[in-house]
């Protein structure tokens, strides 16, 4: 006997829709993979912000170099910092600890504002991004014999101005955790990024 077209069949009436029971135990599910995921993904953004102020520092250590170079004149790199201000200004001053730096001819503090120049004030070349200290992250800047070290200085010829510059920038979450990171700067002047927890065998290792 045909079934009439009005009447719907037992496969017809479950897809439908869902029942109360399966929403709830799909939701469930939903929340225990966010738990589960969650730290991860914590970690994961943590790390992306070690990694954004290493790069920063490598950058403008590059630019510091290439600035002695082209102008053949003695380029510093100088890491200040400014409380009054998301981009180092008027207020700034040089500290081993900051975020923030300045590639310029002579001494910054107080003038990281002024305009590029290759004469005037501090002859400013680079600084860098207007951009809010991130209290996540810490920098501790030392120079060769491992001492606070704020500033490294570039000869024309691109190497480093004397054994008691900075040689070493290392970047790492503040709560000691995840990813840490280091900027080394030769004698020679290159610049390199480096992995200190990375065993000898990684490419990435500092040794």
């Amino acid at each position: 006997m045909l079934r009439g077209r009005g009447t719907p069949s037992a496969l017809q009436q479950h897809q439908q829709g869902v029942s109360l029971v399966e929403v709830v135990v799909a939701m469930a599910l939903m929340v225990l993979l966010m738990a589960v995921a969650a730290p991860s993904v914590q970690q994961w953004v943590a790390d992306l912000k070690v990694r954004a102020v290493a790069e920063s520092m490598r950058s403008g250590l590059d630019r510091a170099r290439m600035e002695a170079l082209r102008r053949n004149t003695p380029v510093g790199f100088w890491l200040v910092e400014d409380s009054t201000s998301s981009q180092p200004g008027a207020a700034c001053a040089q500290s081993a600890s900051s975020q923030h730096w300045v590639v310029s001819v002579n001494p910054p503090d107080k003038a990281c504002h002024e305009d590029p120049s290759p004469t005037d004030g501090i002859r400013l070349a680079h600084r860098s991004e207007g951009r809010a200290v991130d209290a996540s992250v810490q920098v501790r800047a030392l120079d060769g014999n491992g001492n606070a070290a704020r500033r490294v200085i570039f000869t024309p010829l691109g190497q480093v101005q004397g054994m008691d510059m900075l040689r070493t920038i290392n970047v790492s979450a503040s709560n000691g955790k995840g990813r840490a990171l280091r900027v080394v700067v030769t004698l020679g002047g290159g610049v390199r990024s480096c992995e200190p927890d990375a065993p000898a065998t990684d490419p990435r290792s500092c040794i």
